[in-house]
């Protein structure tokens, strides 16, 4: 915050420490790489403090409001609870900012479980309402219900699109908008650099269908969150980091808990796909869902606020949502299925090897996007390798050479024994336990 504020002004009015010969050193010292140690910087604290206290007393009125009645070894661990300094983005994202981290989300519930008083039970129908999205994920758990027969219907949260108004012709099941408007003050502020960021959208969604399953008397709310969304994009220090927060099994048993215990357990919000990675999804796609190959799509700008960006195109076939995708089907569909729906072999595109060697984990950090984990894009890899008739393109080459080759038998079985197995998914009701029978028979 200091720094930030200290570089707007003239070079001599600057504080001690921040002039222009001293800053490449400062920024240096803010946004290196390397670990921070916890317990010395505590330690530093703790010495810096005790000088105060005894150069200035006890009864100092800045020491006083300082210890607010702690002990220093006290209030220097209740700072360090607080801070989220050791984690690299978000030091560089408070220094671009200006922001000061004082304080900064220490969320505290004062609720006692006894005084959360769920309402009573009014009785809603066996029936699920699944969110329609247009990706392959929701699409699996759409088929699988309707073939078993299984009483659902859809629903749209946002606007009919391009994806969505097909999609939704094409199902001839019921299905029900949820709109939602932006406020026009959000798009100034873009303008004159207020924070931006990640919104987590799926738990926005959450509370959006429980309101309307309540009120549209539904009584399951089935998402498609996979099990690859337990895998956090980055280690700092010992802090995951999961773009996929918010689809994360974590944030629904929260979230289930937080609807039993303040309203009623008449809702049931669970994913159907929970006990089934990326990798295992795509494969029962490419059975159920040939159907909707020319009308469905997983890449994320469609449902972004670019005037550019043109919502008629279902893939941009650059990010790395797209990139992810092709992997995973690339694995499993022909080659003519795969240019119906990407119109080109994006393993040849010299161009994309940054974002695939991303998604491999050869560079940087996966990415921030709804994708899976490194372990399923080698599977997928591996997979169209053996498969591929010709010379393999680009991207499989560098595949081959700097990740298949140093991987042996044995450590390629287990990960496959991993990304194939079925798990126990707590959350899923009852009358639909067989789904590994009916998936898989």
């Amino acid at each position: 915050v200091r720094i930030a504020e200290e570089s707007e002004k003239p070079n001599g009015k600057r504080l001690k420490g921040y002039s222009d010969s001293e800053l490449p050193t400062l920024k240096l010292s803010l946004l290196t790489t390397e670990p921070v140690y916890l317990d010395y910087e505590k330690a530093l604290l703790v010495d810096a403090l005790q000088r105060a206290k005894r150069n200035l007393g006890t009864n100092h009125p800045a020491i006083q409001a300082a210890l607010q009645g702690k002990t220093i070894e006290a209030l220097v661990e209740s700072i360090f609870e607080q801070t989220q300094l050791h984690d690299l983005q978000y030091r560089e994202f408070l220094y671009q900012n200006k922001i000061d981290p004082t304080g900064l989300f220490n969320f505290q519930n004062t609720l006692e479980a006894s005084n959360k008083k769920a309402l009573p039970g009014i009785n809603l129908s066996e029936k699920a309402l699944i969110p329609m999205w247009g990706w392959k994920d929701s699409l699996v758990t759409i088929e699988t219900f309707q073939r078993n027969g299984f009483d659902f219907e859809t629903v749209v949260f946002g606007k009919m699109d391009s994806i969505k108004t097909p999609m939704s012709e094409r199902l001839w099941v019921k299905n029900l908008l949820i709109k939602r408007k932006l406020s026009e003050n959000l798009f100034p502020l873009n303008d004159l650099w207020y924070y931006n960021g990640h919104v987590p959208i799926t738990g926005i969604i959450a509370f959006s269908l429980i309101v309307a399953a309540y009120l549209y008397d539904y009584k399951y709310v089935v998402l498609s969150n996979e099990a690859s969304a337990e895998s956090p994009n980055t280690i700092w220090n010992g802090f995951e980091i999961n773009h996929q927060y918010s689809k994360s099994a974590e944030f629904e048993n929260d979230f289930r808990k937080y609807i039993s215990d303040g309203i009623n357990t008449d809702v049931e919000y669970f994913s159907f796909l929970r006990w089934l990675y990326e990798i295992q999804i795509t494969k029962l796609f490419s059975k159920l869902a040939v159907k909707y190959f020319d009308i469905f799509s997983s890449c994320n700008n469609n449902f972004k606020i670019w005037e550019w960006w043109n919502k008629n195109t279902l893939w941009c076939n650059t990010c790395p949502k797209c990139l992810f995708v092709y992997a995973m089907l690339a694995a499993f569909l022909s080659d003519d299925e795969i240019m119906q729906i990407f119109w080109r072999d994006l393993y040849a595109d010299e161009e994309l090897e940054t974002t695939f060697r991303e998604l491999l984990g050869l560079q940087w950090i996966k990415p921030f996007e709804c994708v899976g984990e490194v372990e399923e894009v080698v599977i997928a890899m591996k997979i169209a390798t053996e498969k591929c008739k010709w010379d393999l393109p680009h991207i499989l080459q560098i595949f081959n050479t700097e990740v298949l080759s140093t991987m042996s038998s044995e450590e390629i079985e287990k990960i496959e024994k991993k990304l194939f197995k079925i798990y126990r998914a707590d959350n899923i009701p009852e009358w639909i336990n067989d789904l590994e029978k009916k998936l898989h028979g």
